[in-house]
């Protein structure tokens, strides 16, 4: 097993709650590869149009949460202090 992601279905979008890729995967584009296994489950069985997610600043992880989101094209639709709220729509 690489890691898991804890989601919820909810058309049309598809919220990603939780991600967790073992240290030995991370460099390997797992988090990409199993997110991407997801959307693909999500569009066409689904059809969920949009992929969101949710960040805590003040969670010790936030950080490199915002940059794994960012960089796999997710972009801010909300925030506050309390929430940073990400969506990216599923082509």
């Amino acid at each position: 097993d690489h890691g898991f992601i804890l989601f919820r279905i909810q058309p049309p979008y598809v919220y990603i709650h939780d991600m967790y890729i073992k240290p030995e995967f991370r460099e390997n584009h797992m988090a990409k590869s199993m997110a991407d296994k997801l959307l693909k489950t999500a569009k066409e069985h689904f059809s969920c149009t949009h992929l969101m997610a949710d960040i805590q600043p003040s969670n010790k992880t936030a950080t490199l949460s915002m940059k794994v989101l960012l960089a796999y094209g997710m972009s801010i639709r909300e925030a506050n202090h309390d929430e940073i709220i990400l969506v990216k729509e599923i082509e």
